[in-house]
């Protein structure tokens, strides 16, 4: 879903995506990193962007993260999405694969 954004607003001039993560989101965290790798740009982080005290009403809320990924081309969206698009197919075609970490999954051969 990010990647259809990206590639659908590329062309309109946004270049970068950025997103608050708090430090323990490790999930979303490289969420970000991966979508960063896929787009060829870097992901740029920046610490306790929203403190605590931000969060008044929730006492227990952690601060959260800035994350930038950017910038990054039309093109580069463009392919990122074709490729994530092709392996979606792949996996449907085959069930199961690789995930993202390399881990095989089964499909429901039992493969």
């Amino acid at each position: 879903m990010i990647l259809e954004l990206a590639a659908a607003n590329a062309p309109k001039g946004v270049t970068k995506i950025t997103a608050t993560v708090t430090p323990t989101n490790e999930a979303s965290q490289n969420l970000f990193k991966g979508l960063a790798a896929k787009l060829h740009c870097e992901v740029d982080e920046h610490r306790n962007m929203i403190r605590v005290t931000d969060f008044p009403v929730d006492a227990l809320h952690e601060a959260e993260d800035l994350f930038t990924v950017g910038p990054f081309t039309p093109r580069a969206a463009a392919a990122a999405l074709d490729a994530a698009q092709q392996k979606q197919r792949h996996r449907a075609k085959h069930g199961g694969g690789v995930d993202a970490a390399g881990s095989k999954s089964a499909s429901a051969h039992g493969r």
